[in-house]
């Protein structure tokens, strides 16, 4: 009987072939939609989210920055006991050259550290210890890529490193894994600086530094701020006595990429306001297209009619026939789930470029997605499927073979339901979309005070200002070339060594 019916559905589709794609491609097109932001609005909830203990672990704050001064994570952990661990954090300002024997690169995601990184964090040392691979100055850890541009396939443990113009001499001690989880902190390389460049265990001076902490099982944050006062009291003849101690705040690390409260972040910012938006997006596509995919089932349903009556002649019972239109319908929405996927599996690469983030299909393929996925498109066929499927075939053979079954007025009743509906949500998204590219025009055409199209920023020249002065000098001799001016700021960047040529 199985066999029966899918042979009925297959005829169907071949017979009704232009209205059977212009349905699959439809449902198809917003399932698309709908994945490929539900990946990206995932992507970004998932920041700093992968860490073991994630929710004990917290950046130290001031009120208006996120930068302290260097003891302060080697300090509280000391007066603390609840306060099992601590690091801080320097990124680089700009790129580093690192050099290996005859190959040099220019790296730029690297980060200064000292303290207990990997007691902190969760990032899985591939090779080296996690106790000691960054607790001597000169040390440095590096991902598995990076090690293999420098060293190939030779085990880099033990190897040197000349970093930034010969600033210091690394010796590896570790490799990491690649990182693949969305993460604030998403370093290439970690090194201990050597004691005689930077000390990052003294001098409280200006913050310029990010504090980490993780607290044991159990304790509260708001207990331990209260704390942190008294434990400056035995710092105050080395403190500022202009910084309020008392205001120190621990900020959870799951909080930071949708932080905008801070001044001095090294990481750019999610927008929580926009994965809203984009999931009502989401949710409105999807919407749409389940209606649509319903409105055109029933717009079809008529044309059906006919053959419920002869299949009532010949014996068929209202069971069967349930079964069939429901079936048929099943079978179009799960055709246009399986194209859907391979879809997003098409064009992801490009998604994840526009999007700015390393997106990937991970998820799409656990199973609590693809439930949920499955679930909703076979209630999509289910819910289109039912007109036909429990309504007309209730009518008695003579009434459906004559056509008098009154259906059409009840069809058109629920047809102008689904119609006003698609049309709404449809009239709501385009009405957004016209909003929304007024203000990007407004943004792209106002008047910022300088022409962007015809500044060059030329990033690193090295640290030595005789060499930067001298590619200044040959630029501005360029033709074509009005000014160039060496500055370790532009506009719009906090920090950084860049260069701009106008």
């Amino acid at each position: 009987m199985l066999r029966h019916y899918l042979t009925v559905t297959l005829r169907h589709l071949r017979k009704d072939a232009l209205h059977s794609l212009i349905n699959i491609l439809g449902l198809t097109v917003g399932l698309t939609g709908a994945m490929l932001i539900g990946l990206y609005v995932h992507h970004e909830w998932r920041y700093d989210q992968h860490h073991d203990h994630v929710e004990s672990i917290y950046r130290v704050v001031w009120p208006q920055s996120a930068k302290t001064g260097k003891p302060m994570a080697s300090s509280l952990v000391e007066e603390i006991p609840e306060i099992e661990a601590g690091v801080l954090m320097i990124p680089t300002a700009s790129a580093w050259m690192m050099r290996y024997q005859d190959r040099a690169f220019y790296e730029y995601r690297i980060f200064q550290v000292a303290g207990a990184l990997f007691n902190v964090f969760s990032i899985p040392l591939m090779k080296g210890d996690p106790v000691t691979a960054l607790s001597q100055p000169g040390s440095v850890v590096l991902t598995e890529s990076i090690s293999e541009k420098y060293f190939g396939h030779q085990d880099p443990i033990g190897k040197q490193i000349v970093a930034d113009d010969g600033w210091a001499t690394l010796t590896v001690t570790g490799v990491i894994r690649d990182p693949v989880d969305p993460s604030h902190i998403n370093g290439d390389m970690y090194l201990v600086p050597p004691s005689h460049q930077i000390d990052l265990t003294k001098y409280w001076g200006e913050p310029e530094v990010y504090s980490y902490v993780r607290l044991a099982e159990g304790v509260e944050a708001i207990d331990i701020e209260a704390r942190i006062p008294l434990v400056f009291d035995k710092y105050k003849p080395v403190l500022q006595p202009d910084k309020a101690f008392d205001e120190v705040r621990l900020q959870p690390l799951t909080d930071i990429h949708f932080s905008t409260r801070f001044d001095d972040e090294f990481a750019v910012a999610g927008d929580i306001s926009t994965l809203y938006l984009l999931s009502v997006l989401a949710i409105s596509l999807l919407a749409i297209a389940v209606v649509n995919f319903m409105n055109l089932t029933t717009a079809h349903s008529l044309v059906r009619l006919k053959e419920i009556g002869v299949r009532k002649v010949i014996g068929a019972r209202r069971g069967q026939l349930v079964l069939q239109f429901l079936g048929e319908a099943v079978v179009l929405a799960f055709l246009a789930g399986g194209l859907s996927l391979t879809l997003v599996t098409l064009v992801l690469p490009w998604f994840s470029d526009l999007s700015g983030q390393a997106l990937t299909m991970t998820v799409l393929g656990s199973s609590p997605v693809l439930i949920g996925l499955a679930t909703l498109v076979l209630v999509t066929g289910l819910s289109s499927g039912s007109y036909t499927s429990l309504h007309l075939s209730s009518y008695p053979p003579l009434v459906a073979l004559r056509q008098l079954t009154g259906a059409g007025q009840s069809k058109g009743r629920l047809r102008q339901i689904l119609v006003t509906a698609q049309f709404a949500m449809a009239l709501t998204l385009i009405i957004g979309a016209a909003v929304l590219s007024q203000q990007i025009d407004y943004l792209q055409s106002r008047r910022i005070g300088l022409h962007p199209d015809q500044v060059l920023m030329i990033r690193d020249f090295g640290h030595d200002l005789a060499s930067v002065r001298c590619y200044a000098s040959g630029f501005e001799s360029t033709p074509g070339c009005g000014r160039c001016d060496p500055d370790d700021l532009i506009a719009g960047c906090k920090n950084g060594r860049k260069h701009a040529t106008q």
